[in-house]
This record gives structure tokens, sequence and C-alpha cells, in this order.
């Protein structure tokens, strides 16, 4: 396959911009060294379930050696050079079962050359904000739109190159070099997956593809985002919107599943009927098609999930009359317990009297006409004797 990329004449790579490691002081510690996994006292921890600390895994191992070549200098012999200047120095073994494109070029046929190129230049389109997050995933498999941090835009303040071993002293950055700042997370992962099937780098594609399933799919999305992503997926070929070639439709199929998921569990009818009328436009043509398509094929489905959704809203309608009447019951009890006028002394004089204490009342009152009546009797004896 021929290497859409321009590979120059082979040159030794620029290792003299690399910057050599330097050794840096550690400071005093009182911490006790940590204690090997493997030894007994440990394994016996788990045994008897009394909390123990996991031994090394290969693949944490693995992981661990991955994150050490991507921070070393050492043995990077290759260079991927933007046009913005921004230069990435890697090592040529790592694009090997990766980047085809480039494992073409530097290895014409999968032979050894003595005398392969030392970088490559890459084209416009190859922003160095991509190309920086691509290193991260040839290294870790992994990549992420702002490491630190969730979602969002890519600010100026997050404008960040972890993997650059030559930046250029500009004072401002070129245009080139800040070209996607304030671009949206889903545009990003779109732009990754454009230069993966550039590169014909498969499992890249993959990754960009997963994480925006998680984005559109999975979590819930404005409607504007969505037709904005419609229009960028499903723009005809050759003009500037599109962005993927898209060549086997999964990104038309991601964004139409998009759709119907945040109608089926997000979206108000408000917002449905907002979404629908502003996509009739004859260039969501082909959107319409394949929603059309995709919901009648899925039709049982959609409908149960309708009714989870309906049987969902009761719930809350329940629990919120629930919650309206504990808090009615609350404050009668408060009444209860303070009084109209907000003092205890105040309800007690409303306070429901126990049959106990009626029927001590009613004895107690009836002792006293008793006595009453006695003292009466013995004041009329005491005349009589005198």
């Amino acid at each position: 396959m021929d290497s859409p990329l321009s590979l120059p004449t082979p040159m030794a790579a620029p290792m003299s911009q690399v910057k050599p490691p330097q050794l840096q002081r550690g400071t005093a510690s009182l911490r006790q060294p940590p204690v090997d996994p493997r030894n007994a006292s440990n394994l016996l921890r788990k045994v008897f379930k009394k909390g123990w600390d996991p031994l090394p895994t290969a693949q944490k191992l693995h992981t661990e050696h991955a994150e050490l070549l991507l921070d070393t200098p050492i043995g990077r012999d290759f260079t991927l050079i933007t046009v913005a200047g921004v230069e990435f120095q890697v090592h040529s073994i790592m694009l090997i079962g990766g980047l085809k494109a480039l494992q073409e070029g530097l290895f014409p046929g999968g032979a050894m050359s003595p005398n392969r190129p030392g970088c490559v230049n890459l084209p416009a389109h190859f922003h160095p904000i991509l190309v920086d997050r691509i290193v991260n995933f040839i290294y870790t498999s992994d990549y992420r739109f702002l490491p630190g941090s969730e979602g969002g835009q890519l600010k100026q303040t997050t404008f960040k190159f972890y993997h650059a071993t030559l930046i250029p002293n500009e004072i401002p950055p070129s245009p080139a070099t800040v070209a996607l700042v304030g671009i949206a997370e889903y545009a990003y992962h779109l732009h990754i997956y454009a230069l993966a099937e550039e590169l014909d780098y498969n499992t890249l594609r993959s990754a960009a593809h997963a994480k925006l399933v998680e984005l559109l799919v999975f979590r819930s999305s404005n409607p504007e985002v969505l037709k904005e992503a419609i229009k960028t997926i499903l723009a005809p070929t050759g003009t500037a919107e599109r962005i993927c070639k898209d060549e086997d439709g999964a990104l038309q199929q991601l964004v139409v599943a998009a759709v119907l998921a945040q109608e089926a569990k997000h979206w108000t009818e408000v917002q449905l009927t907002g979404f629908l009328d502003s996509i009739q436009d004859p260039a969501y043509g082909d959107f319409r098609k394949i929603y059309t398509t995709v919901k009648e094929d899925t039709e049982d489905l959609i409908k149960q999930a309708a009714i989870a959704k309906h049987l969902a809203a009761e719930r809350k309608k329940d629990r919120e009359r629930r919650k309206a009447a504990n808090s009615k019951r609350g404050n009668d009890g408060k009444n209860r317990i303070f009084g109209s006028d907000g003092s205890p002394m105040g309800a007690l004089g409303a306070r429901p009297i126990p049959s106990k204490d009626k029927f001590k009342q009613r004895y107690e009152a009836k002792r006293g006409v008793a006595r009453s009546a006695k003292a009466d009797k013995d004041g009329d004896m005491d005349m009589e004797v005198d």
C-alpha cells in the first residue's frame, strides 16, 4: 500500500534536540520503605482475608515498561515533524504492527534497510495536539482528550503537549500550533479517527470509536451537539465539513444510535420536536433515511425503552408525592410539639389526655368532694358539742 505520508531522504534522527535526563535530589523521608508483596506475611494475609497487597501482574509490569519507554530519550531513532515545527521523537520499533502506513515507509516490504529515513514530514492536518495524543497511544494503547480533566473544550489554558521533544520558541505560538484551540471533544475524537484511517492504524481507530460511543451514545448529549456531529459525519465526501472517510459507515450508525438513545432516555418532548424540526433541511436527507431504517429495525427495543421511561417518571412522581406528604406530617408534628404560637408551653393545653390520666382526674375529683363533705360534717359536730 502506498503511504499517504511523505518520507524524506534518509537522514539521522536529530537526537541533539532531546534534553538529557537530569538527576534530581530526593527529599528526606521518615516513611518506611514499601514491603515486598511477595513475602510470606503478605501472602498469608490473603489466605486469612486480612487485607493484602496484590502481587505485580505481567500486565502491570508491561504497562510500566511502556510508560518508561514513553518517558525516556534513550533509543529514540525516528522523528515525527509537524508543519507547525513541533517534533516528536519515538522508537521506530513501536511503529511496527500498528501504524501500517509509517511502517511501510520505514521498512518497505517488511525488510530492514541500512539507509532508512530518520524522520517523516507530516501533512498540515496532522495537528501537533493530535500527534501528541497519538504518540501516547502508540506506547500505552490509550489517549485522553484533556489529561487530568474530563470533557469540555480544548482551551488555551488546557492546550498542552505532553510528549513533544521540540517546540518552537514562538511568542505567541503560530496559528498552526494552536489550530484546534476551542474544538469540542467529539470533534477532537473525529480528528483522531480520521488520522487513524489515514495511517491505517486500526487499534487507534477502534479506540477513537469507543470514546465517541461513550460520549454521544451512553452519556446525555445536547441536541445541538448531535446536530453538529451529524453534519460533520454525513457531510459530502471531499467537503471541508467532512472529517472522516467512514468508508464502512460505522460513524453513521453511531450517530443514529446516539439520537435514538437520547430520544428514549434523556430528551424531553420539546427537545425532540425541536431537533426533528431542525434536521428537515435537504443536507440531512441521508441521516433521515438511516434514522428511519434503524428505528424500524429496533421498534420493539424502543417501545420497551419508552415503557421503562414512563414507569420511571411515574416512580419519580410517587417519590415526590411521598416526600411532600412526609414534609406535611413533619410540620403537623412540629405544631403539636410547639403549639400554634411556636412555644412548647402553648402546646401543653392542646395535647390529648390519656384515658389513664382521665380516670385519675375523676378519682381525685371525687376524693376532693368526699373530703370537703367530711370536713363540713365534722364542723357541724363541733358546733353541737359547744
